[in-house]
């Protein structure tokens, strides 16, 4: 189970127009308790007791508006026993990856909203020792793409995602007008067949991140584990607290 952190709220610097961050219905009604060691030391708890696959940096704006949050996640997590990495999720293309790299964050992970962005990518700032991996959001502004003029950019991996319906009635409006069209869907796929076994690039296709269960869980800003971006519940955190934890945490 892998566990997405995210970023404290604040206004997103880049309003992407599908963001299927927009609108929820809480509205963002989470306290911030990242200044607190709880908040750290209940992240560490989960983790460990999950066995996670992955740890994803992320949130409904983008992770870099917050670089002091995300240094010390990844610190707590540098000491932190699980068997997968750390992704950061960003659209800010000039991030400081030096930093990021001493405190061993293992994938770093660009979305690419337009076509210009895609066209200077292979000039993003990478990670030298770890994953870099390119996410294409699949709007009409890439339907030339095809295995031919398909371009890895210097990416380990890349992955073609569908865009996400959500509770934003302006947002879902925006894609039925933007989307990618089936034609162009299909020759998204015959690039994933084109590149199957690859040793240069893996790419895929990620058409239901939103809607499968059972494949990750949120961790908020105030500490609290919920089961989806929509849920105003939190689940109850005690059941991930480790045996031996348990008399120190009560």
């Amino acid at each position: 189970m892998n566990i997405q952190v995210c970023c404290p709220y604040q206004k997103c610097v880049y309003n992407c127009p599908m963001c299927i961050a927009k609108g929820h219905k809480h509205n963002y009604k989470f306290s911030n308790n990242t200044n607190s060691q709880e908040y750290y030391d209940n992240l560490s708890n989960i983790i460990e007791y999950e066995q996670t696959c992955d740890v994803i940096l992320t949130g409904e704006c983008d992770p870099s508006q917050n670089m002091q949050w995300v240094k010390k996640v990844l610190t707590q997590l540098k000491d932190t026993y699980f068997s997968g990495s750390v992704e950061l999720q960003t659209r800010n293309y000039n991030i400081d990856v030096q930093k990021l790299e001493d405190l061993d964050l293992g994938v770093l992970s660009y979305s690419i909203v337009y076509l210009k962005d895609y066209l200077k990518s292979h000039s993003f700032n990478k990670l030298r020792v770890g994953i870099n991996r390119l996410v294409i959001l699949l709007t009409k502004e890439f339907e030339f793409l095809n295995k031919d003029t398909f371009n890895t950019m210097g990416f380990n991996q890349v992955t073609f995602k569908t865009l996400q319906y959500g509770e934003d009635k302006n947002v879902n409006k925006w894609i039925d007008e933007n989307k990618m069209s089936e034609d162009g869907v299909n020759r998204i796929r015959e690039i994933i067949e084109f590149y199957n076994g690859s040793k240069e690039c893996s790419v895929r296709l990620d058409e239901n991140c939103q809607d499968a269960t059972n494949r990750y869980y949120i961790y908020r800003s105030d500490g609290k584990l919920y089961k989806n971006w929509e849920e105003e519940n939190a689940l109850e955190i005690n059941r991930f607290i480790r045996k031996e934890d348990e008399d120190e945490y009560y």
